[in-house]
């Protein structure tokens, strides 16, 4: 979640929408936050705790958000000549994404799905440290 307002910050944004990607992404974090729910022994027949409920109800709001978070991060990273590339590595995240998803029913690919994901957050991350890092040192030589 904090992860989505640093790149709400180190972003530029130029239209009015362009907060929706960092705000699905904090939709993302909190769904993530209530999938820690204990998951119920089996989702076939019977009644379901609500624990499971929120699990379920969880990942169902994880995966639609992140995925919307990555198309309208995609949008808004295309408008940053800072983050030039970094639009097109997000919206090949985003097939690979909804391919892996389908696919998820193999353990290999979902594995695989994960790892895209994560990967894409450190790879954000690491460009995200990088263009604050720039900014302070920019701010720090205007001063001097």
């Amino acid at each position: 979640m904090v992860f989505a307002v640093g790149l709400d910050r180190g972003v530029a944004a130029r239209v009015r929408d362009s907060v929706i990607g960092p705000v699905l992404l904090v939709v993302a974090g909190v769904a993530l936050v209530l999938a820690a729910f204990k998951t119920d022994r089996s989702l076939s027949g019977g009644p379901q705790t609500w624990h499971g409920l929120i699990h379920g109800l969880a990942f169902l709001l994880l995966v639609l958000s992140l995925l919307l978070s990555f198309l309208f991060l995609w949008w808004r990273l295309r408008r940053d000549p800072l983050w030039r590339g970094y639009d097109l590595y997000t919206i090949i995240t985003a097939v690979l994404y909804v391919v892996l998803f389908f696919l998820s029913a193999s353990q290999w690919a979902f594995y695989l799905f994960l790892a895209v994901v994560l990967v894409w957050v450190e790879v954000m991350a690491i460009r995200l440290r990088s263009v604050a890092e720039g900014s302070r040192e920019q701010q720090s030589s205007r001063v001097e």
